[in-house]
């Protein structure tokens, strides 16, 4: 025979064996109990299915006198236990354990049972040790467990070696077959930044990317659109937008700035124009506009500032003669004296002609006057004529 096969062949028999003769070889222990009795026990303790039952009785030191003990007693007080009774019972097994009440008198019994489930090797079973994974095998010689390694996905192994793994921007690691969560690490998962320090120059980190500043040559400058004026602008990097204070323009925009109002100034008050009062005045948009306008029959007056002492005829004359004043006055060297309003106008009758009121310088006595003039344009003719000559003849 072949020595290697025949090696393979007397392995499989010795684990074929094990297995057999154990009839539960990956035992794990589910429970363990305790029953506590004063006065015997009669009991069958039986299994059904892939476990094993380890169970011991026990028989107390202790005699107590006068009666027996109570159940209290033996669980809390007796500590010399001699265990008279042991059986181990597989799938089917089943074992009595008795002890007579008159042979118990006086004496503290305990039952004790192991519970434990069995991960036995039959044929499309599997089963895990640590990480390491086995599948039961059919052979001529019986089942046996087969491991099958590390295997991804079984007992626990959700990855092997130094797998890597992003999840969104989460970098995970394997370490010991699970998955590490390294959190959000630079470098991995499509992540350059975690802040503005790891980028370059001014270029800011937006979302684990190094991007440039969006606000770099946003320039956030005031003006004024359909009514409302924009003002202190300030850009948010997040958006590269501008952000400003608005003022609402009661009076619309005027250019980056918010409208005067265009009525501010303007006189509303009363007036008196070519023979019209206006009153009741309004501005809308910088103009005037007069409720009310009465046409004056004598005119207006003549000062705005009577309007106080007038009668109901507001700012429009009372009558034709009404604020009109007839002073005297010249017209060249002619005063006019004594004048009154008639109809709205001025009637003179003193005339003076050459008055002095008007400039007219009077002359006394004046025929010698004119004499003495004449005397005085003769003299001087003469010495003129004097005065020639004596020149030319100093000239010959």
């Amino acid at each position: 025979m072949d020595k290697k096969f025949f090696l393979v062949l007397f392995g499989v028999l010795l684990l074929s064996s094990s297995v057999i003769a154990g009839s539960c070889s990956y035992p794990e222990l589910l429970s363990e109990v305790e029953y506590f009795y004063n006065d015997g026990l009669d009991k069958t303790i039986s299994v059904d299915g892939d476990q094993r039952f380890d169970v011991y009785l026990y028989r107390g030191g202790t005699i107590t006198i006068g009666g027996n003990p109570s159940s209290s007693y033996c669980k809390y007080n007796e500590d010399s236990w001699y265990k008279i009774q042991a059986e181990r019972l597989y799938d089917g097994d089943e074992a009595d354990f008795k002890v007579s009440s008159s042979g118990s008198s006086g004496r503290c019994y305990k039952l004790v049972i192991n519970q434990y489930v069995c991960g036995e090797c039959k044929e499309g079973r599997d089963d895990c040790e640590g990480h390491e994974y086995f599948e039961c095998e059919d052979s001529r010689y019986g089942d046996y467990w087969d491991s099958q390694g590390i295997v991804l996905g079984e007992c626990g192994v959700d990855c092997l070696g130094n797998e890597e793994k992003c999840i969104g921007t989460t970098y995970y690691r394997c370490d010991d077959y699970e998955w590490d969560n390294r959190g959000i690490v630079v470098g991995e998962c499509n992540v350059d930044c975690l802040g503005d320090s790891d980028c370059s120059g001014s270029d800011m980190c937006v979302n684990g990317q190094c991007e440039r500043d969006p606000c770099e040559y946003t320039y956030c400058d005031e003006y004024c659109s359909d009514g409302t004026r924009y003002s202190e602008g300030y850009c948010v990097s997040s958006t590269g937008s501008c952000v400003y204070e608005t003022t609402n323009c009661a009076f619309g925009c005027d250019n980056d700035f918010c409208r005067d109002d265009p009525c501010a100034g303007v006189d509303t008050s009363d007036r008196c124009e070519d023979g019209k009062w206006y009153t009741s005045g309004s501005c809308t948009e910088g103009s005037v506009t007069f409720g009310e306008i009465y046409d004056c029959e004598f005119g207006c007056q003549d000062e705005p500032s009577l309007l106080s002492v007038l009668s109901t005829d507001g700012m429009c004359r009372s009558d034709a003669c009404d604020s009109v004043s007839c002073d005297n006055y010249c017209s060249g060297e002619t005063l006019y004296s004594e004048g009154y309003c008639s109809s709205g106008e001025c009637i003179y009758p003193q005339e003076e002609s050459y008055a002095e009121e008007c400039g007219f310088v009077p002359i006394p006595n004046r025929p010698a006057f004119i004499i003495g003039i004449s005397i005085i344009l003769v003299l001087g003719s003469i010495v003129g004529i004097v005065v020639w000559r004596k020149g030319k003849k100093l000239d010959s």
